[in-house]
């Protein structure tokens, strides 16, 4: 049988759904920004760097839970910039500093954020049924194998 093509778009739409969850997991639902001031409402996932960055794209030192409305205030402002780098300078002197590998992402690399990832769900005891149902079955077969 022959071996289906690897689609690397879908498969991002993947590893962003993990990413999301192990942010949001990591900081217990909840808006990250300590002067925030509501409506505390649908909880967001936000890169500090552009997600565009494949080599970050998936770090979760990269990422931070923000309600909607902390999150519009980081895009129309430096006020919360300012406030990470600040409150986090590990994390902004790692997502800063880490190179960008050169050549194209191939499977295997995006294979690999996959089996991170796996591994962080099982430590962070994630719950697989905050994904879609498919993606949730997906997760626990994976973390079965891990």
């Amino acid at each position: 049988m022959a071996k289906k093509k690897f689609k690397a778009k879908s498969f991002k739409v993947w590893l962003d759904s993990l990413a999301r969850l192990l942010v949001k997991t990591r900081d217990e639902w909840c808006c990250q920004y300590e002067h925030c001031k509501g409506p505390v409402g649908v909880m967001e996932w936000h890169h500090i760097r552009y997600r565009t960055l494949n080599h970050l794209r998936w770090e979760l030192d990269n990422g931070i839970t923000l309600c909607s409305s902390c999150h519009r205030e980081w895009h129309n402002g430096a006020k919360l910039q300012k406030w990470f780098c600040e409150t986090f300078p590990d994390r902004y002197e790692f997502i800063y500093s880490k190179p960008k590998p050169l050549g194209t992402w191939k499977e295997q690399d995006f294979l690999d954020v996959q089996d991170k990832l796996v591994r962080l769900c099982i430590e962070y005891e994630v719950d697989p049924s905050r994904l879609s149902h498919s993606q949730g079955k997906r997760l626990v077969k994976l973390m079965e194998k891990t």
